[in-house]
């Protein structure tokens, strides 16, 4: 997935942008300094310790059904996406593709699901 924006890339955090929703990631493995730009590939986003997974019936269907919300803690989020493969637990939010670990067992591709995570690492 080819970065659209980088609007923070320090220590091991970088802040990626689809054109429409924001997102804070650690970079994993560790990079230290390495600066990103528009146009490099990040490989994979992964979510990490989700919870608060629920199926969402969702009536206005496509980009209404996206969210990006900020959670409490420094890299929380809580975000809203439709299932894209169930067996790898991806997860499309907005532009983004997220696998996401600790999803309902009873999801089936194409659901929209809203869940909770604690951060986001991206490759």
């Amino acid at each position: 997935m080819p970065i659209v924006e980088v609007i923070k890339s320090e220590n091991s955090e970088i802040v990626i942008s689809d054109g429409r929703f924001e997102i804070a990631c650690l970079l994993a493995p560790l990079r230290g300094s390495k600066k990103f730009k528009v146009g490099a590939n990040i490989k994979e986003i992964f979510a990490y310790s989700s919870s608060g997974a629920e199926i969402l019936l969702v009536e206005k269907k496509g980009d209404m059904a996206y969210s990006v919300k900020k959670g409490e803690k420094p890299y929380e989020y809580i975000l809203k996406g439709q299932i894209l493969c169930k067996a790898k637990e991806l997860v499309k939010v907005g532009g983004f593709s997220i696998f996401v670990e600790g999803l309902p067992s009873n999801v089936k591709k194409f659901d929209y699901v809203k869940f909770k995570i604690d951060r986001l690492e991206c490759f």
